[in-house]
């Protein structure tokens, strides 16, 4: 029998808050504070790459965002500490005519 895999070559990594915050202390800490400790957990490793933050107005992001084909961008209010389930310091915001190939 024969198997397939698929290889990625990179992933992109963005500051998401995964349950090991818990566990670091990192839960009350803010946006900022996560995303640093999240940077230095992924620097050197092989195949990832740390998503660069924006700091400037959200519609000249999406414009850009859109011109260049992109799916969409995900703002997240500076200074704001991670609360589960929805919050208005976090907002998907996606490109109407984006196609998945």
């Amino acid at each position: 029998m024969r198997s397939s895999f698929l290889t990625i070559e990179s992933f992109f990594v963005s500051p998401l808050l995964i349950e090991g915050w818990a566990f670091c202390g990192l839960v009350a800490s803010t946006f900022e504070a996560r995303r640093e400790a999240l940077q230095r957990l992924v620097a050197g490793v092989d195949g990832l790459l740390f998503s660069e933050a924006l700091a400037a107005e959200g519609a000249v992001v999406f414009a850009k965002a859109c011109e260049l084909g992109l799916e969409g961008i995900v703002s997240k209010r500076a200074g704001s500490f991670y609360k589960s389930g929805k919050s208005r310091n976090w907002l998907k915001t996606i490109n109407p005519d984006f196609v998945r190939t």
